[in-house]
């Protein structure tokens, strides 16, 4: 009896035959080696695009154009860019104003910690400009490859797909 995963992967290589999947694998590394100046042999589906190679805001445009101009990647509604990347611009004046709106929180937080250790902690945690902070986690090639495979945003990690036998 056939899997749903197994027939879906059946399916991708009728569409796209093994040589092609293994090509555009060759052509995304060979990209992401160009843009990035790092020696093709110290890349891989694990290679994480954000921490590894620290890619982040324009540079992740820069990154991508190429690679969607080969194979384009019609749907990025799944792709959240905040999980990866640090925003780019001024952020002097958020800086600033959480800097400034933190002084009474603290000096209130120290007073009631005082008297109640638990909710005066909750006063040192709250942050009034969460564009600040962002979440740091890995995004890797192998997502990027995942995607152009689907022709649309899909996490490696949500795949059906077995990417390492795609590249063999």
């Amino acid at each position: 009896m056939e899997t749903h995963t197994t027939g879906m992967f059946k399916s991708l290589c009728r569409i796209l035959k093994m040589s092609d999947t293994k090509q555009i694998y060759i052509d995304i590394i060979r990209i992401i080696s160009e843009t990035t100046r790092v020696p093709k042999e110290d890349l891989s589906l694990d290679t994480s695009v954000n921490i590894d190679l620290r890619i982040e805001g324009d540079d992740w445009d820069e990154l991508m154009y190429p690679i969607v101009d080969k194979y384009p990647i019609e749907d990025f509604s799944e792709f959240e860019f905040s999980r990866h990347m640090r925003p780019e611009g001024d952020l002097i004046l958020p800086f600033l104003l959480e800097l400034v709106l933190s002084i009474p929180r603290v000096l209130t937080g120290s007073i009631i910690f005082l008297f109640n250790k638990r909710i005066g902690r909750i006063f040192f945690k709250k942050r009034f400009f969460g564009i600040l902070k962002y979440e740091e986690k890995p995004l890797y090639i192998a997502d990027i490859y995942n995607s152009v495979l689907k022709n649309k945003w899909n996490y490696a990690k949500n795949s059906n797909l077995n990417l390492k036998q795609l590249i063999l």
